[in-house]
């Protein structure tokens, strides 16, 4: 019996689609969209061969986390990150 997975020709052209959307959407965010457009591309291979989109969206919610925590520490902080050599 041969397990089932992902198929393997799916077209690519969907997620490139949609991360440029997703880049084009924080165009104003100036240089944010090259990095988010090669997480975005991830983000979809991702859904993409497990089929599932929790795995995406739990990767989306750790990124956000992380950032919105160093945002909190660098404002706690009065600007300087903790461990920041001057």
């Amino acid at each position: 019996a041969q397990l089932e997975g992902p198929p393997t020709s799916l077209p690519r052209w969907p997620i490139v689609g949609s991360a440029l959307l997703f880049a084009a959407a924080h165009a104003s965010h100036g240089p944010d969209p090259i990095p988010l457009f090669l997480l975005a591309l991830g983000l979809g291979y991702l859904t993409q061969r497990t089929g599932r989109v929790w795995a995406a969206i739990t990767v989306h919610f750790l990124l956000n986390s992380w950032t919105m925590l160093l945002l909190v520490a660098f404002v706690l902080t009065g600007g300087e990150l903790p461990g920041a050599g001057r």
